[in-house]
Formats: structure tokens, sequence, C-alpha cells
């Protein structure tokens, strides 16, 4: 129902808890409170996984009311973007990231299926910062740490849109930036 820019960034799951605490894995969860957003991709993921293993989830109307639950100590962690969790702990020493599991999860820009020519032109910018490295330099300046070299802020791919999407379109094309 929508074309997509090619993924220019992936990302995965970052589980933020208190400054004096640690999480290693999965298996610390057990037992625990975890925080998400309501309706978010976290709570999706919380949703899916608290059997597994063996926490509670605890949902919340924003991202600073969870944070704002590990911080009095009513969860173990709050679950997010590892972007977003990265930056909320450079804000605040009360927190830091205990966990990132990165896993490719990507992003891109949505546009209507009329407007090809705006989604070409749009995603041969985000190509040209890609290559001359504008989008890394970005992605450290406002997390602190370097990408995860899998992710796709390092790869340009071939054709319009995301391989594998409906209306991808895999003519080749040449960059032009200037």
């Amino acid at each position: 129902k929508m074309l997509y820019t090619e993924p220019f960034f992936a990302t995965g799951n970052g589980f933020l808890v208190r400054a004096a605490d640690s999480m290693t894995g999965f298996a610390d969860l057990k037992g625990k409170q975890l925080a998400v957003n309501r309706g978010t991709i976290s709570d999706t993921w919380a949703t899916a996984n608290a059997e597994k293993y063996g926490f509670e989830v605890q949902r919340y109307d924003t991202f600073p009311d969870s944070v704002q639950a590990v911080i009095t100590k009513r969860a173990f962690t709050a679950l997010n973007e590892i972007p977003t969790t990265v930056f909320a702990a450079s804000q605040n020493k009360a927190i830091k990231v205990g966990f990132k599991d990165f896993n490719g999860r990507n992003f891109g820009y949505a546009f209507r299926l009329e407007d090809a020519a705006y989604r070409n032109t749009v995603e041969g910018a985000i190509e040209c910062m890609k290559k001359d490295g504008t989008l890394v330099k970005m992605y450290e300046k406002w997390y602190g740490s370097k990408p995860d070299a899998a992710s796709s802020i390092n790869n340009i791919y071939p054709g319009y849109g995301a391989p594998d999407f409906k209306n991808y379109d895999a003519t080749p094309h040449e960059l032009s930036c200037k």
C-alpha cells in the first residue's frame, strides 16, 4: 500500500536499566518487570517474549514514563529502539543501556504509491549521504557510538525502494551526488 525508500538505518532492542544494575542478556529478565510504550514494536516484542523469558510487561503511554518506571524501581528495564535508549542514557546519569539486541530491523521513508519519482529523489539523497559518510557521522554524533557494521546505514542497495518489499524497483541507477 506504500512505497518505501531503501533502508537507511538499522536497529534492534535496547534495554535501559538503572546505572547501578546490570543486564547481560535475556536470562536477566526472568522474574522482572519490563516497561514499554503501549502499542509500539517494543510492546509487540515484549508481549511475544514475556512467557519465553519469564518477565512481566508494564505498558506506559510515553517513553519518559517507562524510563521513570526504571528510575523509581517499578520496572527493572525499559525497552525501546537501541538509538533511543542510547540517547536517553546519555541525557540521564541515573540510567544506562544494559543490553543491546541488534537484530537489523530497518527503517526507511514511506511514500504514496503515486509518488515514485519523489521517493526516488529522496532515496538518491539517502544514497549520497551513505556514500559520503554523512549518515554515519550523524549517527555517531547523536548516539555516541559507531553503528553496527551490519547496519543498512553502510549499504547502498541496487534499484529503488526496499529490496523484498512490494513495489521495489530493481532498475539500476547512477548516483548523482553534488
